[in-house]
């Protein structure tokens, strides 16, 4: 949402952040560059090492929070172009530092050397404690991966409490309606949540809207902006697929051997950023003809009205009956996300883009 709701990207905003971006960088380069050569007229001093040690950890702060407002997609073309940029600081960094240690070291100042051996090691922590992070992985990237990580954790809940009761946990069973979060806290390291919450009262309940207030990890996307309620009551990002022939429908608990059509083939959980509902509240992403799609448009920027809709550029996440997690594109054919949604359909589903 925001970025995605609507799809259109303002480009114009997006390369001036670019340009900008890669200014800053090569600017910071030509600065060290600089005073490599400069460092050769400075008196060998100790303070001149602690302003290569400063200056090291310094620059690779900035590189990394210069590409922090980046858009997702264009972070991640950019990301080689960044690399590039810290490796080249931290390079001339501690050739700036070693051409000091020597200076130092000519001058028969050991403990200038001493210095100079610890501000080396000091910009080398620098370097992996700093930069990894960006490097390695970057932002949305590492986002994506919790999210990911978080619909297993849902998927192994979900299976355990299969293997325990024999059948999975309805989208909103009982009178009052009891959420299949409530029934999943259990199995996702939460069973102290769980025997608090009072299943004879409603979940918007002045008790239990206290639980409401509490963060479950396994239910929120990094990648969302949206997180709370005006309320301060926390939004689960992920909803089970709801309505008829689906894993969700109220009728009765689904098993697995209701799933002809295949575990691998049936959507068990989505992604459902733009629907705002609370972690506790009894409602999920139900199937109908007018919402199937994902990250559509909606009233607000961080509303969808979609069956799938997620904060990330390009599609979301959803999990299978099986356990797996997969990222289904945006443009998936209505057709094959409705067949996906049923668990008996007999539906023919030859081909669908996921990741």
């Amino acid at each position: 949402m925001g970025h995605e709701y609507p799809q259109e990207v303002n480009w114009i905003s997006t390369w001036i952040d670019v340009f900008t971006a890669h200014s800053i960088c090569l600017s910071l380069i030509v600065c060290f560059v600089a005073l490599l050569f400069q460092s050769k007229r400075w008196p060998a001093k100790q303070s001149n090492v602690w302003a290569w040690a400063l200056a090291i950890p310094g620059a690779l702060i900035t590189v990394s929070l210069t590409t922090g407002p980046l858009d997702p997609d264009t972070e991640r073309a950019a990301f080689p172009f960044f690399a590039s940029y810290t490796a080249a600081i931290w390079l001339s960094g501690l050739t700036g530092m070693w051409m000091t240690h020597r200076r130092l070291k000519s001058d028969n100042k050991a403990s200038g050397c001493g210095i100079a051996f610890l501000c080396g090691l000091l910009a080398i922590f620098g370097f992996f404690f700093v930069l990894t992070p960006m490097v390695v992985c970057p932002p949305e990237g590492f986002r994506r991966s919790q999210c990911k990580s978080n619909l297993k954790q849902i998927a192994i809940a979900l299976h355990n409490f299969h293997d325990v009761h024999g059948h999975l946990p309805a989208t909103g069973a009982g009178e009052p309606p009891v959420s299949w979060r409530i029934h999943a806290l259990p199995y996702l390291d939460n069973p102290d949540l769980f025997e608090t919450y009072d299943q004879t009262l409603a979940w918007n309940s002045d008790k239990n809207e206290l639980i409401a207030k509490q963060r479950i990890e396994q239910l929120t996307c990094p990648s969302t902006r949206t997180t709370k309620d005006t309320l301060d009551r926390w939004y689960t990002h992920y909803a089970m697929v709801s309505g008829q022939k689906t894993i969700g429908d109220r009728q009765n608990p689904r098993s697995f051997s209701d799933f002809t059509d295949g575990t691998s083939n049936t959507l068990a959980v989505v992604e459902a950023a733009g629907l705002n509902i609370v972690w506790t509240e009894p409602r999920d992403s139900e199937v109908s003809d007018g919402n199937l799609g994902i990250n559509l448009t909606g009233p607000t920027p961080t509303e969808s009205p979609a069956l799938i809709s997620a904060w990330h550029r390009g599609g979301g996440h959803v999990l299978m009956a099986d356990g797996a997690a997969r990222f289904l594109r945006h443009n998936i054919d209505p057709k094959v996300l409705k067949a996906l949604t049923t668990v008996d359909g007999d539906d023919s589903i030859e081909s669908w883009d996921a990741r």
